[in-house]
This record gives structure tokens, sequence and C-alpha cells, in this order.
């Protein structure tokens, strides 16, 4: 039987892998040719390896299928009987293209059984079941979408009868004359007049005299356009009460499921009644802009329109009048780096139905190129769907408050980088309460940290070296007694928490009220630590000098005035006491005195350190 497996291995259709069970694992026995062209792999990269060895383990898809492999081969063995692995996928990389390809497999263990009728190999075959899945996914997604397909148009039937027949608006198909041929069910709840009692109706005849002429020319350029709008006009209902509507007209004469002049018409009676109401209020904006110099505007969000109220100078901003009321003057002029900002917070506030008001900061060029700084504070008024239709506001010019804060943000700014730059502390001691807050180079000056506002007497004047305590004390408030000073200025030591005492300056300028008495005291205490010990050493360093001077001025002249006399003896006949070879031996004496001297005040000179 063993044998007969063996020759008919190599032929098989399907990939395939003789296993043999060892200890610690499965063996590839042999690997038929099938195999080796669906996976690209070589002979000697599996004949004779484990299983493990060779099969990727890099990602959790291949652990599971080697898992599961394995089970089934472990299930054969001890059944002896064939085992199949329900599909699995197993990505293959195309050796010819170098990419992976989406793979899914089905494989069966069947055992090959030893004369003794025992497993000895098994024979693991590996059928492609991509091809099926594929096209199972293929009629899945094709199912999905069809019913994806019937719910969107079972959707667009519900809103087609909630946007006709239930909708505030008034819907309805005319043919090019303006008769009547479909009314929608809201003319019922709009008007008051069921849809059948329409019918043979022509649309102008429900339309105001007045406003017929006009509505009838605007209609008739629907046989040119597309699309056309018509301005709000009068349409009596079932009672004969004049109502306004504004109408949107599209022509679809040409689209045979419709075959004539469709219109929308919203009623805006209350929108008509409200512009009267504002348009009486036109002239109370005149005097209002007169009464405060600001910039009145009232926007129409329906019409797009402006009208703007300032007082009676002829130009704003450098501009006349008549340029202002340009439609896009507004957008023209913003400063380019905010006009989409202001866009965005419009938009928002607008589309905001519980927003009233709206309130913005914005620059505007003036007609000399410079930029005016404006605050702009707006009313919004809305339709009782609560979509907005009016903005009513007022823009002030704020460039003189803007132009004095930063002139005030640059100074402070300026003062911080002082204060960094210098080794002083700002302190302000309001003397009424009798505390003292200090500016945040305290702690970095004298390493002392306070969280709150500190007394004079408890705090500062304890870390005064006592030496100079009482001096001090005694300094400051004669000063602040004395109501003709206004600057006092002293200096002392102080101990740090490290145990060092630093040197400082301390100058303070008194405010006083009208009597005379010290109510607060504005100053600021400076460093000098560096400065007082640099002076230490410059002094001990004259010193110093001073002695190299003195050594330089007399030690020196001993031996060089011996020097000189035993030189002159040469110069003569001497005839004394003294040989010529003790001259010598007196010269050799005096100048190794003044070498030794000279060593001396080397050494000395170079023990001095210049500080820096």
């Amino acid at each position: 039987m063993t044998d007969f497996y063996l020759e008919m291995f190599s032929s098989l259709p399907l990939p395939a892998v003789l296993l043999e069970p060892v200890e610690g694992g499965l063996r590839i026995r042999d690997v038929n040719k099938k195999y080796f062209e669906v996976t690209g792999k070589k002979e000697g990269e599996l004949i004779g390896k484990k299983v493990r060895e060779v099969f990727p383990q890099t990602t959790p898809q291949e652990i599971e299928v080697l898992g599961k492999l394995e089970n089934s081969v472990e299930k054969v063995r001890s059944s002896a009987k064939p085992d199949k692995v329900s599909c699995f996928r197993l990505d293959l990389v195309n050796h010819e293209t170098g990419e992976t390809e989406e793979k899914y497999w089905e494989a069966e263990n069947t055992p090959i059984f030893s004369k003794d009728e025992t497993v000895k190999y098994i024979l693991h075959t590996a059928t492609d079941q991509t091809a099926e899945i594929f096209k199972e996914r293929a009629r899945k997604q094709i199912a999905t979408e069809l019913e994806q397909k019937e719910k969107e148009l079972w959707k667009r039937k519900k809103r087609y009868q909630a946007l006709v027949q239930e909708a505030f608006d008034l819907v309805g198909i005319l043919d090019i004359e303006g008769n009547y041929k479909f009314v929608s069910e809201s003319s019922i709840s709009i008007l008051g007049i069921p849809p059948q009692d329409f019918n043979e109706q022509n649309a102008f005849d429900f339309i105001h005299p007045e406003d017929k002429g006009r509505v009838f020319e605007e209609f008739s350029q629907i046989k040119e356009k597309k699309k056309l709008r018509i301005a709000p006009f009068r349409y009596r209902d079932a009672d004969g009460v004049w109502r306004w509507f504004e109408t949107n007209v599209t022509n679809m004469v040409d689209d045979p499921n419709v075959e004539g002049v469709v219109i929308n018409s919203r009623e805006v009676t209350d929108l008509i009644q409200k512009n009267c109401e504002l348009q009486q209020l036109h002239e109370r904006y005149e005097l209002a802009a007169a009464a405060t110099g600001d910039l009145i505007y009232d926007w129409d969000l329906v019409t797009d329109s402006v009208k703007r109220f300032f007082t009676g100078k002829e130009k704003q901003f450098g501009y006349q009048r008549d340029e202002i009321d340009q439609r896009r003057f507004w957008k023209e002029h913003v400063h380019p780096e905010e006009l989409e900002d202001l866009r965005k917070i419009l938009k928002s506030a607008l589309a905001d139905t519980n927003r009233s008001q709206i309130r913005t900061t914005y620059r505007i060029k003036r007609a000399d190129g410079s930029y005016a700084h404006l605050i702009d504070r707006g009313m919004i008024l809305r339709d009782e769907a609560g979509k907005a239709v009016r903005l009513i506001g007022a823009t002030s010019d704020i460039s003189g408050l803007v132009n004095r804060r930063n002139a005030l943000r640059l100074a402070n700014k300026r003062f911080t980088y002082a204060m960094k730059a210098t080794k002083e502390m700002i302190w302000d001691w309001d003397i009424t309460k009798g505390y003292i807050d200090r500016g945040k180079a305290f702690k970095k000056m004298f390493g002392i940290e306070v969280h709150e506002k500190s007394s004079v007497e408890n705090f500062w004047f304890e870390r005064i070296v006592e030496k100079d305590r009482y001096r001090i004390k005694d300094s400051l408030y004669k000063t602040l007694e004395d109501p003709s000073l206004d600057k006092w200025r002293e200096e002392y030591k102080i101990w740090k928490p490290n145990g060092q005492n630093a040197y400082v300056i301390d100058r303070g300028y008194i405010i006083r009220d009208p009597e005379g008495k010290a109510v607060r005291m504005v100053g600021a205490t400076l460093d000098v630590t560096e400065s007082r010990q640099m002076l230490k050493k410059i002094k001990k360093q004259n010193k110093l000098l001073k002695e190299v001077a003195w050594e330089q001025a007399h030690i020196v002249r001993a031996p060089i005035a011996r020097l000189k006399g035993l030189l002159n003896l040469f110069d003569e006949d001497y005839n004394g006491e003294w040989e010529k070879e003790e001259i010598l031996q007196l010269i050799k004496d005096s100048a190794e005195e003044l070498d030794r001297i000279v060593t001396g005040i080397i050494r000395k000179t170079e023990g001095i350190k210049i500080e820096k």
C-alpha cells in the first residue's frame, strides 16, 4: 500500500506534501511538482526539514493555519482515518510578480500505512477554493447592493411624500400657460383649498391684481430659462385672505415623467410684515448712528441686501457713501487674514437656531491703505422655522483703543525683557495694609520662596544682617514720616537661606495721600554682590602690586649697587687687599642674590589674578 501511494504521489493534480511523524513534529518527506508550482519553493527548502522550520509563523493568520494543520494530523494519527481541514485563508507570494495574493484553501490529510498497518506517512493535499470564495463574495455583495437600492428607493418615496404632501411649501405642476396639472396635499394645510379644486384652474386667477402683471412677466421667462425665482407676491386663500408667497420655478416640460413646469411656493407673509416694520425703524437707525458715531447696518439675509446707516459725514473710513453701499464692499475690504474666520463664525451663528446675537472683532482696509480695528455687534432675526432672515447690528471703530492697548503690551514686554536682563527685583508695598508684593525675580535672586504677600517687619527686616538692620529701619521710617520726601535709597546686606550674604542697593518711590501720609511705596532692589566682591579683590590686588613695587624700588637696588662698585674696581688699577678672584666671587654672589630677588618678584606677580 505504501509503495502505491509513493508512486501516485508525484502525479497528483493538487499541491501535495508527504509528511512523516517524527519526534518533535512533522518532517517533510516529499513534495510533488504541483506544490512547487503553486508556492514557488525549491526542493532544498522543504524536503527533509520539519514543518515548523519552513512554515512561516509571522502573522496571526499563519499561526492559526499551522495550528489547524497540526491538530488535523494528530487526529489522523490517532484515528487512522482521513481528516479534512475546512476552508481557511493563507495568502501566497506570486513568485513571478512578487506581490501577495489573497488565497483560500481546503486541505485533506490522509494516512498512509506501513506493513504493520500503523500510520507511517500522512498525505497532505490542498484544494484552491479562492475562485469559489470570490464568487460567493460577489454574490453577497450584489445581493447587499440590491437590498440597499430597494431601501434607498423606499426612502426616496417616503421623502417625496414628506416633502410634497406634508411639507410647509406648496408644490404644483403647471403647463406653459400657467394652468394647474397637479397640486400637492399641502394645499389644504397652507391655503385651506383641496388639490382637486385647482383642476382646470389658472394660477394667475389666484394672484392679487396688483402683482399679476409682474408675476406673469417673470413666469413667461421660463420658456427660455431652466430655472427662475419669482419675488414675493400676494395669493388668495380659501377665506379670501391675501397671503404672501415667493416661488421657485423649474422647467421640466421636456421630462416625460413630468411634462410641465414645477413650482415650489413658500409663504413669507410674516417676513413681509416684519420687513414693513423694520422699514419704519430705519429712521431710528439714522438717529442712533448720528448719536453714537457707529455704522449701523440692516442685512436682509433672504435677498442678501444690506442697508447701512452712519453719520452725515461725507466719508467713512475714507470712502464715499455710495462706495460703502456697494453689495460686496465689506467682503472686499475685510483683512484677508480674518475674512475666512469671520465667514465661519457668521455661518455658525446663523445656523444655530438658539443664537440671537453675534459679536466679532476684525480689521477693515481704509482708503489710504491702513487698517481700522472694528468691533461688530449684531442681532439675528429669525422666521417661525428658526431660519435667520435678517441681521441688524452696529460697527464701532476701536482703532484708538487697540493702538493704546498694543502700546501698553509693547511697553510691558520691553519692561519684562529689561527685568530679565537686570539683577533688580521689583516690589510694591501697600503701606496701609502692611503687605508687600515682590516680583518673580525675588526667588531667582535671593533663593527665598514667597507664596503670599508678606510683611516688611516680619519678613524683610529679619533678613537684613544685624549690623545694618537698625540703620535701614530708622532710615526707611524717617523718610516715610517726612512729607517732603518721595524717594528713599540705602545700601545694605541680607542673608540668603544658603548661608551667604548678598549686597543690595534698595530704592523706592513713595506715594502719599492728599495729607502727605505715605500709603504706597514702589521700588527696586538691585543685587550688587558681584560688584562688591570685585571691589574687594581689586583692593587685595592693589596691595600686592604695592609690595612688588616696593621690592623693585628698594630690595633690588642693594645687589645692583654692589655690582656697580665691584665693576668699578676693574676700571682702576686696584692694589688693595682683595685678589681679583675674590672680587669675581663677590660679583657672582651679588648676581645670584639679584636673581633670587627677581625670581621672587615674578612668583608674587604671577599670583595676582586679574578678575574680569
